[in-house]
């Protein structure tokens, strides 16, 4: 065996140095340059080299937002940051930056670029001029998709803000600005623009396929319109759209609101006086669907708001009496409203909590929903 060894040791010396040659040569590599293929390459320095380098590159910035807390940032970090095809694309066009949001320069590009959600992508020219924007996790293929979009200046969303304010209203282009609009949070545009533009619309102009689309991907930003001009006059959608698939896209847009004063009680996102314009009309709406099921999250958001938490567990128990409430609804609405109420310090309030789980009748819990009620439970109990 020995001298087998010795042999194949002598015969392959030529073999060994080329090894050792490549070992050395890779330890004076950088690291970056080890994995470049495996991932986007991220570049480092100060935020004012990274402009530089996008001048002298004659590239955009793409922006990583994260934060160390943020689980869908570590997903695309890991799993779609590293794709082949993503790393290619995004090494070839951009200069690429990632950044913690909490820390130094990151705490104040949050504020100069509107941050307001993680992960946040965002792709910014050498002057720090924001081009395009995405709040959100992405596939590989949607990430790519993004990049390609930021490079084209009248597609992205500066290139649209500037088409909007030459004058361009047509539907289709209306409708992917919103799309671009609602990624970047920018709600009360949002609404400026549906109200104004699409309100303004006689009548031949506003019951069509097209502005349907734009109402129908919209719900919560149309909602002023809904009200005033779609739900009283609905029939003259149903003649150029399905009647199904006009009645069930105001019920999403209506029973999004309505959760929406759950999720916002307690935040200055709670706007009062919009809660009192709904509250009047579904209480004017007794023809309308599901009428009924929206006023009662609307009360139950209220109270919460107003920290009023017996009201709000009456509330509740109506909705476990009377059986009035779809299924889906009814879980959402009870656990989102009861984890509001597990932060309530009266004992006494959460323990009638508890026993309003206990008195839900176990044969209308669905088996994929018993693992949020048991969550609920626990947090009610202070167990988490």
């Amino acid at each position: 065996h020995n001298k087998f060894m010795k042999k194949n040791w002598k015969n392959n010396r030529g073999y060994r140095w080329v090894g050792v040659i490549i070992f050395l040569f890779m330890l004076g590599m950088p690291e970056r340059a080890l994995t470049q293929e495996v991932g986007i390459e991220f570049s480092k320095g100060s935020w004012k080299k990274q402009l530089n380098q996008a001048k002298r590159q004659k590239k955009l910035i793409f922006l990583d937002c994260h934060t160390k807390w943020c689980g869908f940032c570590k997903v695309l970090a890991q799993y779609v940051f590293t794709d082949p095809e993503v790393a290619r694309f995004y090494n070839q066009h951009f200069v690429n930056v990632e950044m913690d949001m909490e820390e130094g320069v990151g705490v104040e590009l949050v504020k100069k670029y509107g941050i307001h959600a993680y992960p946040t992508l965002l792709f910014i020219n050498e002057q720090g001029e924001l081009e395009d924007y995405h709040a959100g996790y992405l596939a590989p293929k949607e990430l790519i998709a993004l990049g390609e979009r930021a490079l084209k200046p009248e597609n992205n969303l500066a290139g649209m803000r500037k088409r909007y304010a030459a004058g361009e209203r047509e539907p289709e282009m209306l409708r992917e600005y919103l799309r671009i609009l609602s990624k970047a949070y920018q709600d009360s545009l949002m609404r400026e623009i549906i109200s104004t533009d699409l309100g303004g619309l006689d009548d031949n102009r506003f019951y069509t396929p097209e502005v349907w689309n734009i109402i129908e991907e919209n719900g919560q930003a149309a909602i002023s319109l809904l009200i005033s001009r779609v739900i009283p006059n609905r029939d003259k959608f149903y003649r150029v759209v399905e009647k199904e698939r006009v009645d069930q896209g105001i019920d999403k847009a209506l029973s999004a609101k309505a959760i929406s004063f759950i999720h916002n009680a307690g935040r200055k996102s709670f706007h009062p006086e919009e809660c009192r314009q709904l509250k009047e009309f579904f209480l004017s709406q007794k023809a309308l669907p599901y009428a009924g099921e929206y006023l009662a999250t609307i009360y139950a958001g209220e109270y919460l708001h107003q920290k009023e938490y017996a009201q709000v567990l009456n509330v509740l128990e109506d909705i476990v009496k009377y059986h009035y409430f779809r299924l889906d609804s009814r879980d959402e609405v009870l656990n989102f409203t009861l984890r509001y109420v597990a932060e309530c310090e009266d004992m006494e309030i959460r323990k009638q909590g508890m026993e309003l789980l206990e008195a839900l009748p176990r044969t209308t819990i669905r088996e994929k929903k018993k693992p949020m009620y048991e969550a609920t439970r626990k947090m009610l109990a202070g167990k988490e």
